[in-house]
């Protein structure tokens, strides 16, 4: 028998059923870890967060495309510094040896500029890859690490499973397939050990 309270969903009779989460929203009820975005208007398995760069809610199923996609604008930052570091460092000796500054080009300020930009870009970027690598390795999303920083320690680091075995839920078993954006099939569904 099942008795609905207007505030908190349902409350079950039977013991085991009592701490399964149900949403108001999508009025159903959720997996483990299933958390409902409020911008996308439905639950997210693994709910990592809703990036509103990309308009998709990053969970089970896209994260390890989120991750990729930072690796590769983090590698084509850090091609682009590193091509125009000879550049940069060239206009940079420019202006030092010239006390008037009248040598200078707007090309040479807008060189400088963009380096500058690029730079900056890339060291945010490389923060932010880390961060997403380690929750990976840890098996966390960062919602369960904003509850923990909040006090709300529950279910934050039970499922951990060793970092190998958390990278290759996410990625898969082949090593070699960890860099392509596409799925493998040991990466398509959840894979508990038992």
């Amino acid at each position: 028998m099942c008795i609905r309270d207007r505030y908190w969903g349902y409350y079950l009779d039977q013991s085991e059923q009592r701490n399964r989460k149900y949403c108001l929203t999508c009025h159903t009820f959720k997996p483990e870890r299933c958390h409902h975005c409020s911008v996308c208007n439905r639950c997210v398995l693994n709910m990592d967060h809703h990036c509103k760069w990309l308009q998709v809610c990053i969970g089970f199923y896209n994260r390890k495309y989120f991750i990729l996609l930072l690796f590769y604008v983090l590698l084509t930052l850090l091609v682009m510094v590193a091509g125009s570091t000879y550049t940069a460092v060239m206009i940079i000796s420019k202006i030092s040896r010239d006390t008037q500054k009248k040598s200078l080009s707007v090309a040479d300020y807008v060189i400088l500029v963009s380096y500058v930009v690029m730079f900056l870009l890339f060291l945010v970027l490389a923060k932010f890859f880390y961060f997403h690598v380690k929750l990976c390795v840890d098996n966390l999303t960062t919602l369960e690490t904003l509850n923990k920083e909040r006090g709300n320690m529950e279910g934050y680091g039970e499922y951990d499973s060793g970092a190998t075995y958390n990278w290759k839920q996410v990625f898969g078993n082949d090593a070699a397939f960890w860099i392509c954006p596409f799925s493998t099939e040991s990466s398509i569904g959840p894979f508990l050990k038992i």
